[in-house]
């Protein structure tokens, strides 16, 4: 195997984004049964729903795009398909920001828990800031897709911020070669498109970056800071069965059950075993899964766009009442009143 392909399948993209591109390019017209040949997708890996995939398979499903649709801006399209989801992560903690600068600097600091395809930097002059893209190795052309998508997500993203309709950015540049037609990359970008460029930028005036996001909430911004910082930590480290077991709670809650047998599963062992593990370190399933709810819910519930039965289940409570009890538990009142004197 060669470097650059051993260094495609030892870095990771996270679960949400790498299906959410999948999703995308099945609205392609791609068939399942032609992804499900992707080394790292088998029906059997995505039933025990991963965390992480390898940068090759993200690759591998553009590729798969492109070589379907004869289409060299399906980079764009798919980009255009990720949506923000309410989710702690990333993208949800850059709507607590300041401003577009604290955002986008927050996002590529913890860029490698969505992706590790590449890195991203911003410079800044007096006027001008630069937004800098660098992929895994040289080749452009192999990343020409992920580079314009992930582009795209950092336009969609601040348009989205500031509830702006029209692009921000005063150019934007990529290394890879120019497609046939460019009308979409300037709906998206703006009329300023080069390609063929000495490397993958975008440009905007630095005033545009100081813009305040109307969402900003500090307060809130503190606990997700947090967050990420853990799951920055368990990324970069060796885990504990413990720190595995409650990462995968706090990816599943609001989206799947979430139960000693479904997380055992994703983690390719028995309940038994697990069950053993997490003794041997001292805690249980679950006390992990209430701290993970709780902490979850203190976050949601400084977010006045949430309500309370949106909180319910985005912490996977079947009904409010229950939710209401494991709250007053938690904190000492429901969470009307909790919200009430926030």
């Amino acid at each position: 195997m060669s470097g650059a392909a051993n260094e495609l399948n030892s870095r990771t993209v996270s679960a949400g984004y790498l299906r959410a591109i999948y999703e995308g390019v099945l609205g392609l017209g791609v068939p399942e049964a032609e992804l499900q040949k992707i080394e790292g997708l088998s029906v059997n890996e995505r039933s025990r729903r991963p965390q992480r995939y390898t940068a090759q398979a993200l690759l591998s499903l553009f590729q798969k795009a492109a070589d379907h649709t004869g289409d060299q801006s399906v980079g764009v399209r798919l980009g255009l398909g990720v949506r923000p989801v309410r989710q702690i992560d990333v993208i949800y903690a850059t709507t607590f920001c300041k401003n577009l600068l604290e955002a986008t600097q927050l996002n590529f600091k913890y860029q490698p828990l969505i992706q590790e395809v590449g890195q991203s930097h911003l410079e800044i002059d007096e006027q001008l800031a630069y937004c800098v893209f660098t992929p895994l190795s040289g080749d452009q052309e192999l990343y020409r897709y992920i580079t314009e998508a992930i582009f795209t997500g950092y336009a969609m993203i601040s348009r989205w911020l500031l509830w702006s309709e029209s692009p921000l950015l005063k150019e934007i540049r990529f290394q890879h070669s120019a497609p046939e037609k460019v009308d979409i990359y300037k709906s998206v970008f703006g009329d300023k498109v080069i390609f063929n460029a000495t490397r993958n930028e975008a440009i905007a005036d630095v005033d545009a970056l100081q813009k305040p996001i109307p969402g900003s909430n500090p307060r809130i911004l503190k606990p997700l800071i947090s967050r990420l910082d853990m799951m920055m930590e368990n990324l970069k480290q060796p885990k504990s069965v413990t720190a595995q077991c409650r990462s995968l709670i706090v990816d599943s809650l609001g989206k799947y059950p979430v139960t000693i047998k479904q997380v055992s599963h994703r983690m390719n062992m028995s309940e038994r075993n697990l069950r053993r593990h997490l003794n041997d370190e001292g805690v249980n399933f679950r006390d992990l899964l209430e701290q993970a709810r709780r902490d979850s819910a203190a976050i949601y519930m400084d977010d006045p766009k949430i309500s309370l039965a949106e909180i319910a289940q985005e912490l996977g409570f079947n009904d409010q009442s229950a939710f209401s009890r494991a709250f007053k538990s938690w904190f000492g009142q429901s969470p009307a009143v909790y919200r009430r004197n926030s």
